[in-house]
């Protein structure tokens, strides 16, 4: 029984050789898809963290504004009773 030569195309490449490349082509590149799905789900989920986190900030910014709101309101207070406690200070010692 005569054994069979590999099939060979016009430049002399054979055609499993050929068909071996496409095969380790195809799954490199199933593999390179499967690791940008992967890298785009990282990123959307870092994504969705930042956001988060910003919206966070923002309510914690908004609640600093009101703090520094309601401290200048006290200041303001106490200044204007530290005024009133003077003038009545000024009025009991020189009574006129």
């Amino acid at each position: 029984m005569k054994q069979m030569e590999p099939r060979r195309d016009g430049a002399g490449i054979t055609i499993e050789r050929l068909e071996s490349a496409v095969t380790r082509l195809v799954a490199g590149q199933d593999a390179l898809i499967a690791r940008i799905d992967s890298l785009e789900k990282a990123l959307a989920e870092r994504g969705r963290r930042i956001g988060e986190l910003e919206g966070r900030i923002t309510a914690s910014e908004e609640k600093r504004a009101r703090a520094l709101d309601r401290l200048d309101s006290l200041i303001g207070q106490l200044d204007e009773l530290e005024g009133r406690a003077e003038s009545a200070a000024n009025l009991a010692a020189d009574p006129q």
